[in-house]
């Protein structure tokens, strides 16, 4: 029975020392985001609706935001407007973990689009990586402005 026991035991050491080596703590780091989403962004039958939103859940630790179909910047709430409506501005909330935005994950191509409209800007509020993606600027201008942030433009990153 003691021999029983010290082995359970030590199984149970041995895991919980290789899991966080496994990725299992990587997976809480990853968002996914679609227009309509309504669920926790934990997986991408369950993407959340709002860019802003993941990137919150992101802000200390960092971590990855995968973009589902095509979503739409300029009807968020982190879309700003001037008063003529002229300005189009979407400004990342503030995180000082690094964040990557992708239409692609592990493997899996979700041919992630980001939507905005003529002349818009996208702000960065902390270091962040564009790959896989496809930004649709409405076929005029789309401003990145990094503010001071590490800004890349990775593989497979398309203005169209």
């Amino acid at each position: 029975m003691k021999k029983c026991i010290a082995a359970i035991i030590t199984a149970v050491l041995v895991l919980s020392v290789c899991a966080p080596l496994c990725g299992v703590s990587a997976a809480e780091n990853v968002r996914f985001v679609t227009d309509g989403g309504a669920g926790d962004g934990k997986t991408s039958a369950g993407a959340m609706g709002d860019l802003a939103d993941a990137i919150e859940e992101l802000a200390t630790d960092g971590g990855t935001i995968v973009i589902v179909g095509s979503y739409d910047l300029t009807t968020r709430r982190a879309f700003i407007r001037d008063k003529a409506g002229t300005l189009k501005i979407f400004s990342e909330p503030v995180h000082s973990g690094a964040v990557t935005i992708t239409g692609s994950y592990d493997g899996i191509n979700y041919n992630g689009t980001i939507r905005g409209k003529t002349d818009s800007h996208y702000c960065l509020s902390g270091d962040t990586t564009f790959e896989n993606l496809v930004f649709d600027g409405d076929g005029a201008t789309y401003l990145f402005s990094a503010r001071f942030n590490a800004i890349t433009f990775g593989e497979n990153f398309d203005i169209s």
